[in-house]
């Protein structure tokens, strides 16, 4: 295994947004889906009957869940952006930023490579195992 630095001058812009932008939906969605809960909770608790505490609380909460997810996906969006570019703008100062790398040899590699011919485990549509046994043989 050989390691070797690359040095990184520029992202794309786009790719760091969306990065940015879906691991903050992804964190918008557990926060909406855990507000949600206590909403519903605490409007159950509230009221004398179980169930019209439970739609009271249930019923906004699935479009605050949808919404922050989106809303939080947009501010990552945004923020990926702005992280980008400042990273492009700090990178043609400095001269870029360091990575290290690892390069794998062929040896090491052939291993997890697929043989050249694998059996499928399910016949495929309008395929009966009959067929595939005649057609293997």
């Amino acid at each position: 295994m050989d390691r070797r630095e690359v040095r990184v001058s520029r992202v794309g812009l786009g790719s760091l947004a969306l990065f940015e932008g879906l691991l903050a939906a992804v964190l918008g969605f557990v926060v909406s889906v855990l507000a949600w809960i206590s909403t519903a909770t605490s409007w159950t608790a509230s009221t004398e009957v179980t169930l019209r505490g439970l739609l009271f609380g249930l019923t906004p909460g699935l479009g605050a869940v949808i919404l922050g997810t989106i809303i939080y996906f947009v501010a990552g969006l945004i923020i990926g952006y702005v992280h980008g570019a400042l990273f492009n703008l700090t990178a043609s100062w400095m001269g870029g930023a360091d990575v290290a790398t690892r390069d794998y040899g062929a040896e090491e590699e052939a291993p997890r490579m697929a043989p050249a011919r694998m059996r499928r485990a399910e016949p495929t549509f309008g395929e009966t195992v009959d067929n595939r046994r005649r057609m293997d043989r």
